[in-house]
């Protein structure tokens, strides 16, 4: 039994001292990937190849759908799930599954810079999210997480990371909610001017 892969040369001999060459290749060790690693997960491109010289056959899905004509030392760069197969002459397969995650987390709910006197709800469709940290007035909010309402006043950012490596960050503040007191403070003193009431005076309104 011959087993081991390599390429063979065969001399048989019949009893009358006829021989007949025969050349076989036994091809056991799969084709070899290079550029990537099963399970990578990338925040740049990468650019698969191979040293094999016998390669049959390529093929490549982004998110379970086929990559048409691709063909091993194509860079690959847009974000997504992808699963490279890459067999040989003798069907010898190697199959790598890798992602590519080369955009920023999307945040919704809230905008870089805004000024708002009303609650806010940061979300994000990303389901990669990695990290997500947020401070009020320069203080950690211990805790915090995609989803939940922020109401306090006061000076915000939110960072959030995806597992790319890749960071979004939103600067925004909520004013104070409540309402102004209004004091007046009459000219003409012990006169009082009800909410409504037209007055022919002058009046200095203060708000502490």
């Amino acid at each position: 039994t011959i087993s081991e892969s390599g390429s063979y040369f065969l001399e048989v001999y019949d009893l009358a001292g006829n021989s007949r060459w025969f050349q076989f290749i036994i091809e056991r060790v799969a084709p070899d990937i290079n550029g990537v690693t099963p399970g990578q997960l990338s925040n740049t491109s990468v650019t698969p190849t191979s040293t094999a010289t016998d390669i049959e056959t390529v093929s490549l899905t982004k998110d379970g759908v086929v990559v048409a004509g691709y063909a091993l030392g194509q860079v690959i760069k847009d974000s997504g799930t992808y699963v490279l197969v890459v067999t040989d002459q003798a069907g010898n397969a190697t199959t790598v599954q890798f992602t590519i995650e080369s955009n920023a987390p999307v945040v919704n709910g809230v905008t870089d810079g805004q000024f708002t006197n009303t609650s806010v709800t940061p979300t994000s469709p990303d389901t990669d999210i990695e990290t997500v940290s947020l401070t009020r007035d320069g203080v950690a909010a211990a805790g915090y997480m995609m989803g939940q309402t922020i109401s306090d006043s006061g000076a915000y950012v939110l960072v959030v990371t995806n597992h790319g490596g890749h960071t979004t960050i939103v600067h925004f503040t909520i004013g104070d909610r409540a309402a102004p007191i209004i004091l007046n403070t009459m000219y003409n003193a012990g006169l009082e001017v009800p909410d409504g009431h037209w007055f022919n005076d002058r009046i200095r309104l203060n708000s502490p």
